[in-house]
């Protein structure tokens, strides 16, 4: 039982970097994207 719960908090530990991480990446990336005008005509959907 033990084991599985030290397996379980190793999960929950690597889901919280790897997505602190992607939000890190994210933003990253689209800060080097252009900036679309906010008049509407580029919305889509």
């Amino acid at each position: 039982m033990a084991d599985a719960l030290g397996l379980l908090a190793l999960l929950v530990g690597l889901e919280l970097v790897l997505g602190v991480d992607n939000v890190l990446v994210i933003a990253i990336l689209s800060d080097g994207c252009p900036r679309h005008s906010a008049n509407g005509r580029d919305l889509s959907g």
